[in-house]
This record gives C-alpha cells, sequence and structure tokens, in this order.
C-alpha cells in the first residue's frame, strides 16, 4: 500500500471539470494509498457537484480503509465546504510550510503526484502488478 497519493487540482472545480478531476481522483483511489490528498491549493472553488464528488472520493477511501484529505482550500472553498455542511465529514489541511517537496529516507516509498490527465494505473507498478 503506497503511503500517500496527492493530485493537484488546478482550476475551478465546477461544471466539466468535476467529471474529469472525479476520474483523476477516483483512478488515484484504485491505487491503493493509505491517504490520498486532493490540493485545492490553486482551485478558487468548488460547486455543488464537486463536493458530491468529493464525498463519493471520501467514501471510496474509508471503504478501502484509507483517507480523503482536501489540502490547501482557499478560504471561499472552505467557506463552500461550511455551507455545504460537509466540513466536518471531510478532512481538511492547511497547505505544507515549506513549498519544497518533504524529504524521504532513502528506503521509503515517496508520495505520488498525478495530473488529471495522466494513466494513474499504468505509471504505478504496485496497482498494475
Amino acid at each position: 500500500m503506497l503511503p500517500e497519493i496527492v493530485v493537484v487540482v488546478t482550476g475551478p472545480l465546477a461544471a466539466d471539470a468535476v467529471d474529469r478531476w472525479g476520474r483523476t481522483l477516483a483512478d488515484a483511489a484504485l491505487t491503493g494509498p493509505r491517504r490520498l490528498i486532493a490540493d485545492l491549493t490553486d482551485c478558487p472553488m468548488v460547486d455543488a457537484a464537486a463536493i458530491v464528488m468529493l464525498l463519493r472520493t471520501h467514501r471510496q477511501m474509508v471503504r478501502a480503509g484509507g483517507t480523503l484529505t482536501l489540502r490547501g482550500p482557499s478560504q471561499r472553498v472552505r467557506r463552500t465546504l461550511r455551507l455545504a455542511r460537509v466540513d466536518q465529514v471531510l478532512a481538511v489541511e492547511d497547505p505544507p510550510a515549506c513549498p519544497a517537496e518533504p524529504q524521504s529516507p532513502p528506503d521509503a516509498v515517496a508520495p505520488r503526484r498525478v495530473a488529471a490527465d495522466s494513466q494513474v494505473a499504468a505509471e504505478n507498478p504496485v496497482a498494475a502488478g
């Protein structure tokens, strides 16, 4: 099991983008990380469809024994989550203090970062084998 996978969401999580990001998060969850992080630092807003998708991903991760964490949502996104009353269900964390990637011991498995258009399973030998 991978320790974590980070999916960096760029742009608004609304309209047609919700389906694309939903597939990306679902594919990332299928690889079996202990923790799936949706980095929302560069996501200016989420709509109702995005909240439904995030809740679906959250349930998928919980069923697999993992967690979904939303990293670095803006105040606007946090407010939307609070108004939808999902801020107590979805884990939210602030972005790391240092923008540099965390250093891992040489024998540790590094966290994975994926983009919406990547083939997660094809790039992940653990998932493929």
